[in-house]
């Protein structure tokens, strides 16, 4: 498996964020679905209001995290993504 970093988001919408990643694919993924299956996790469940979930960063090592601690490395969004668009 290739290591997949994300290098810009590009867009976050209610719980929907675009990535850009290193191979200069975009991935859309919806947390939405995510989150209501986790709720009983603290940290996921900080994700749930909409407002708190736009604070997400890129980490050091081209994943994505919250200030919560809760992250999300870049290749489980490449293979969660839902579009493969080649910029």
């Amino acid at each position: 498996m290739a290591y997949n970093r994300i290098v810009r988001i590009l867009d976050i919408s209610d719980f929907q964020i675009t990535c850009l990643f290193n191979t200069k694919e975009m991935r859309f993924v919806d947390f939405e679905p995510f989150i209501k299956a986790n709720k009983a996790n603290t940290l996921v469940m900080g994700l749930s209001n909409k407002v708190y979930f736009l604070n997400v960063s890129i980490d050091e090592i081209g994943g994505l995290y919250w200030p919560n601690g809760f992250d999300c490395s870049a290749n489980k969004i490449y293979d969660w993504g839902q579009e493969n668009v080649i910029l």
